[in-house]
């Protein structure tokens, strides 16, 4: 595994650019740029940056989508030594005011038709300069055109209130700053979607960490293979297990700045990546979109799955249809956290295990604790995930590390995940600590009794809560089904498998069919909205 824990995020960045000028760095939407342009334009934005006065350790907000400005800037912000804040550009500012006050930002970049936006964080932080960045920037003259007349009553609105676009124009490149590695270099916010939002503090280091071991666990690339970015710049997963990794091997980024199925289709039919990571919905979609298509998916050389539960009907539907068309690779699960830079557990490319979510990456070290304590339980008995690498955040924003430990001379972090691991290795999640639910008495893991019924076909989707019925803690399971089966006939199939595999008190009391279960931003099942 090549050590890149020397350096700053930049710096890797800058490796790629003088070791392969003349590759192409990122196509967006068909613009393409070399990584000898990409690191010309970071170099004039650090400069940028520094005329505008942002210092050595100072935090700077982005609520940006995945654009080339987003790239641009993350790289740019580490080379002067400061720090890059992700923020989800469609989270209400209501929900991150707390944290933003308590961050106070003196510079926020946002997109600029986002006025609503634009005028929040004004009321909200006065003495804050806001940035509108253009969605068209970067794009081929006929789809830069399109966006601009799109966008353009919002640029009218920023013109009459003297906000300025930030610019990207050259100027000359700036020294970077004196950083340590271990020092904070981003900060992503997590935990925001369903309850209060945290800031995720986390080193060059631990972001360097986490792009090599995910480029060793990574099926072996040829002179310069295709990432597919559709998930989101302002998550772990994102950002670093496919961007930073993606620049770090000085490979190219095909990057799109939003899902939509035509978008999404004409990219894989056209572009042909190599690689992509995704979330189980997307692999979902995938399978349905290209069922019937006429494409050879030879070209597939790694596809990886996280961000929730990948379950057997899924994971079979979109292998199924990969095989079809000649791929030669299946899906392969991961599981990991913001706290620790994403992922850092995949399924090993010819071991499939039932059940689990993978072994640890390279570099990573997982452990199994008993919830509360610093105790380590022997295999195959249920605990909390704990992990130890030096992916390992250095600490929430206020300062809170109490999920961290040291052990032997060893940091570890505990997940807040519930879970076992086998004797040779491999890791099974069960559920969040927080979503263990006691029913007459007992421990119940809602996440068990979902897997359970995801397993059965025609099962699109479900989610196991906690009510209460005539004062008594009860669960309720919603469930979307596809148009194979009737409600009844689910509902005995789903009874039967369920009372089989688990004793009554974890068996839910109502099963409620339904269209569709709501999302948290993240695109997981909001299961706080269903409980309430």
């Amino acid at each position: 595994m090549r050590d890149l824990s020397g350096f700053s995020v930049y710096e890797i960045l800058e490796q790629s650019a003088a070791s392969y000028p003349d590759r192409t760095a990122w196509d967006f939407l068909g613009f393409k740029m070399t990584y000898s342009d990409f690191i010309r334009n970071v170099n004039s934005c650090a400069t940028k940056l520094k005329s505008l006065g942002i210092k050595k350790g100072e935090i700077v907000s982005l609520l940006l989508p995945n654009i080339p400005a987003s790239l641009i800037l993350f790289y740019a912000v580490s080379k002067i030594g400061a720090v890059s804040n992700f923020i989800h550009p469609q989270m209400p500012v209501s929900q991150i005011s707390s944290m933003l006050l308590s961050m106070n930002p003196a510079h926020i970049w946002v997109p600029g038709f986002m006025v609503t936006t634009i005028k929040e964080l004004k009321i909200l932080l006065p003495d804050t300069h806001i940035h509108p960045v253009k969605m068209h920037s970067f794009m081929p003259f006929h789809l830069m055109i399109g966006t601009y007349l799109k966008y353009l009553p919002s640029h009218i609105i920023n013109i009459t209130k003297g906000r300025r676009y930030f610019s990207f124009n050259h100027m000359p490149a700036t020294e970077k700053a004196d950083s340590a590695p271990s020092e904070t270099s981003v900060i992503l916010l997590t935990g925001g979607t369903d309850g209060t939002p945290k800031g995720v503090c986390l080193s060059s280091e631990a972001v360097n960490q986490a792009a090599a071991s995910t480029a060793a666990v990574k099926t072996p690339s040829d002179t310069q293979d295709r990432m597919l970015a559709i998930l989101p710049v302002f998550h772990g997963y994102g950002l670093v297990n496919c961007i930073h990794t993606t620049f770090a091997e000085a490979a190219c980024l095909i990057l799109l700045p939003y899902y939509n199925e035509r978008l999404f289709k004409n990219v894989i039919r056209q572009k042909k990546p190599g690689y992509m990571l995704g979330i189980p919905r997307l692999y979902s979609r995938m399978a349905d979109l290209f069922e019937n298509e006429d494409l050879d998916m030879s070209f597939f050389k790694g596809l990886y799955c996280g961000g929730s539960k990948l379950t057997d009907s899924v994971r079979e539907k979109i292998n199924c249809v990969l095989r079809s068309k000649g791929a030669r690779v299946v899906v392969r699960e991961g599981y990991g956290l913001t706290e620790c830079v994403g992922a850092c557990l995949l399924m090993p490319e010819d071991h499939y295990r039932p059940g689990s979510v993978g072994i640890p990456y390279p570099g990573v070290s997982v452990g199994i604790i008993k919830p509360g304590t610093e105790e380590f339980l022997d295999c195959n008995i249920i605990g909390e995930i704990a992990v130890s690498s030096k992916m390992i955040m250095n600490g929430y924003f206020n300062g809170w590390s109490g999920n961290i430990f040291e052990k032997d001379g060893f940091k570890w972090l505990r997940t807040g995940d519930l879970g076992s691991m086998d004797q040779d290795g491999f890791v099974y999640f069960t559920d969040r600590i927080k979503r263990m639910v006691k029913i007459a008495g007992y421990e119940v893991y809602p996440g068990k009794i979902e897997s359970y019924i995801s397993q059965i076909p025609g099962i699109v989707n479900c989610c196991v809560v906690e009510s209460e019925k005539d004062g008594l803690s009860v669960l309720k399971a919603f469930i979307v089904a596809d148009t194979s089966f009737t409600n009844d006939k689910t509902k005995d199939e789903i009874l039967r498998i369920l009372n089989k595999k688990l004793p009554g008190w974890s068996v839910p009391g109502e099963l409620i069919f339904v269209d569709s279960i709501p999302e948290t931003l993240m695109k997981k099942n909001a299961y706080r909205e269903l409980a309430q």
